[in-house]
């Protein structure tokens, strides 16, 4: 007898964005070591001897990862998953097998859902705001556009919160804030829009050379991502060098490759204090898969978004280019691939 309908899925009301893949196939779910996954179901058709399967996990996974509330007893079983011990890339399984079968657990395997066991991480960030108040004492022609003067800023806990909604159950990753100020008289060079024309790099220019002294004053511990919030200004620019003035290149946030800091606008319209989210994204090297020509993931997207309050035809993902309200809508949720890129990235470039 085949059995149709058959499929791990999410359970209704489950968040989507704590660590659940439906663009892969087995599908993928993950947990932290000490943690419990309770977001997925196993659905089966109605009208059967259930007591014909089993779910289980394999005997070489079951060091990784145990399952609870799993007896089969209808057409939805509501399991759980705990994580015992970290996961290679290829993660383990948990397998709905046939007991029919004289070896159900090597030959009567009807489906599997394949599982990442994470380890913790911790992962210290310093948010630096940076204010354009006052003229460029350099270019004392140029002022904020008013608009830009009356932009929301999110405050500290509300970025740090952000971080932790997109990779805490997705990655097992926790952010803590170490550091913060305001730093109101270091400031870079706007343009009449209110455009805050940045450099990646420390010392490039005078403006940014006092922003990253205070702050490197503050705490001259490296293993810290540090985000730079441009206050009260348009999009964040890239100097060409010391004379000219990349154009072209407009952005609400950036974070220079294989550095600790991010430079990001600041704003707070609907759900874009995810920005920070995606820029800490590019600092843990993901998308690791998908990437565009601008290092950002694409399709194919998840079919179970639901709690961004964002409409489903619009819902993308954490690392979409862009951001919401203005073509990329941004969402919490990563790709399999990247749960377990994001974490080891945590350890190797910030674990202290």
């Amino acid at each position: 007898m085949r059995l149709h309908p058959v499929e791990f899925e999410l359970r209704q009301n489950s968040d989507v964005f704590k660590g659940w893949d439906s663009t892969a196939s087995p599908r993928w779910t993950s947990v932290g070591v000490g943690r419990t996954n309770s977001l997925i179901k196993l659905v089966l058709p109605a009208n059967i001897d259930y007591s014909n399967y089993t779910l289980r996990v394999l005997s070489e996974d079951s060091a990784n990862i145990s399952i609870a509330n799993h007896e089969i007893t209808g057409p939805e079983t509501m399991f759980s998953i705990a994580g015992i011990q970290a996961t290679d890339k290829d993660g383990v399984s948990v397998v709905l097998c046939d007991n029919r079968n004289p070896n159900p657990f090597n030959h009567g395997a009807i489906l599997d859902l394949h599982v990442h066991v994470l380890p913790e991480r911790t992962v210290h960030v310093g948010i630096y705001y940076v204010s354009a108040d006052k003229p460029n004492a350099d270019h004392p022609e140029e002022v904020i556009a008013a608009s830009a003067l009356t932009a929301v800023c999110p405050t500290k806990d509300e970025i740090v919160q952000a971080l932790n909604d997109a990779f805490n159950a997705q990655s097992n990753i926790t952010f803590v804030l170490d550091d913060w100020a305001v730093l109101d008289d270091c400031y870079g060079s706007f343009q009449p829009n209110g455009d805050l024309l940045w450099s990646p790099y420390p010392g490039t220019t005078e403006a940014w050379r006092g922003v990253f002294s205070r702050a490197w004053d503050r705490n001259q511990d490296i293993k810290m991502h540090r985000f730079f919030v441009a206050k009260n200004c348009g999009y964040l620019r890239q100097r060409e060098d010391e004379s000219g003035y990349d154009q072209e290149f407009g952005a609400a946030g950036f974070t220079p490759t294989g550095e600790r800091m991010s430079f990001v606008k600041s704003f707070l319209e609907g759900n874009d204090v995810l920005v920070y989210a995606h820029e800490m994204g590019h600092a843990l090297n993901i998308p690791v898969l998908r990437k565009t020509s601008d290092g950002h993931d694409g399709p194919p997207w998840p079919d179970e978004f639901s709690s961004d309050g964002i409409p489903f035809s619009d819902q993308r993902g954490l690392m979409k280019g862009g951001f919401s309200g203005n073509g990329g809508y941004l969402t919490r949720w990563i790709r399999h691939q990247d749960w377990r890129e994001a974490n080891e990235t945590a350890k190797t470039k910030y674990e202290r």
